[in-house]
Order: structure tokens, then sequence, then C-alpha cells
């Protein structure tokens, strides 16, 4: 996570025009966070430990923006009026002595989301899985007795 959320924030630092950021909620109990620049787009997958803390892995994929176009369109602006909106923050410990702090607001999109992270899945056959399963994975590390817990 450290090195790519480095190259984001080189990408960001080089241009700072035309980001995005978008998300939702995956069935599992995890977030999915989508940040793209086109032609790049970062998907965050992260599992809420606290309200200051959670486990994330990330994966970049490349030149999905015009297939998403083709076949999902742009949101209309109805659709866009209606979408809701939520403040993130994400700091990023890269170091001993450096963390990458972010913030701003995210378009609460779960149909959106969805469909590019589709298209990344179909680009990159189960990395939706495999990201889901990782975070679960080091959840469990972590956290022996949480993840034992039944509601």
């Amino acid at each position: 996570l450290n090195r790519k959320i480095k190259k984001l924030k080189r990408q960001y630092d080089e241009d700072g025009e035309d980001w995005e950021v978008f998300g939702s909620n995956d069935g599992y109990g995890n977030r999915d966070m989508f940040i793209r620049q086109a032609p790049r787009t970062w998907w965050i997958k992260s599992h809420k430990i606290n309200d200051s803390t959670a486990i994330s892995v990330v994966k970049e994929a490349r030149h999905i923006d015009d297939e998403i176009v083709e076949s999902e369109g742009q949101l209309s602006n109805s659709d866009a009026q209606q979408e809701l909106h939520r403040l993130f923050t994400m700091g990023v410990p890269v170091s001993n002595n450096e963390i990458i702090f972010t913030s701003g607001v995210e378009a609460e999109t779960p149909a959106y989301a969805r469909a590019v992270g589709s298209h990344i899945d179909e680009k990159n056959p189960g990395v939706n899985r495999r990201m889901r399963k990782r975070v679960d994975s080091i959840y469990r590390e972590r956290y022996p007795d949480e993840s034992r817990r039944y509601m």
C-alpha cells in the first residue's frame, strides 16, 4: 500500500486536475474507494477497524475509462444531483517519520462503483476476490479475537 500511495501522490503533485473519488460498500463489510484520473484508476479496498483505523489494499488499473463510458455512460445530471457525498480522510504511514494524509469529498455511487470494479475485475480476473481475501487475511492475523466474534 505504501509504495502505491506514494505513486498516487506523485501523480497528483504532477497534475492535480481532473481527479475523481467515488465508492461504495461491498457486500462483505468492506469499503471500495476508487480514485481516478484518466487513464489510471486506483481501487482501494478497506476493512474498517474503528473510526480512525482500517486495513486496506490497493490495485492500480489503467485504460479502463473509455470502456466504462461506452458501456455505462456518464452519470446524467439527475443522477449526479441525487448521489450522496461523504467526507473521507486517509492517513497512510509510508515510513517511520512520514505519513501521507488525504481528505476530500467522495461520491457515494454504488452502481457506478460496481461498474468500475467489474471492468477492473474483467481485465484482471479475480482481483476483487483476491483483494477481499487479502484484507480479511490481514484482519484475522492482526485481530484474531475480533474475527471470531459473532453477533
